[in-house]
């Protein structure tokens, strides 16, 4: 595996962020590859993730939930279970 350096590229010139190799202090040029790292988007998961926990926030905020005193009884209730077929109780 090739080793790897990170860099930054300004005005054509290559500024070392952490180690540079060795080669780098000689007068004859050192032949590198270069990867252009681009900021990723968002993606649409992060999103949806980061408006859920807004909406979680707001609602620990406003205590929105403190009315429920069961809370697997108001999920039931929210779901409206029924009995599975064959599984009577």
């Amino acid at each position: 595996m090739l080793p790897t350096y990170r860099a930054i590229i300004e005005n054509n010139q290559i500024r070392w962020l952490e180690e540079e190799p060795e080669q780098g202090h000689q007068r004859t040029p050192l032949k590198v590859l270069i990867t252009v790292i681009e900021e990723a988007p968002q993606s649409a998961d992060q999103a949806k993730s980061e408006k859920a926990a807004a909406i979680l926030n707001r609602m620990a905020a406003r205590n929105a939930l403190a009315g429920i005193t069961d809370p697997v009884a108001w999920q039931r209730e929210i779901r409206e279970d029924r009995s599975l077929p064959g599984r009577e109780e």
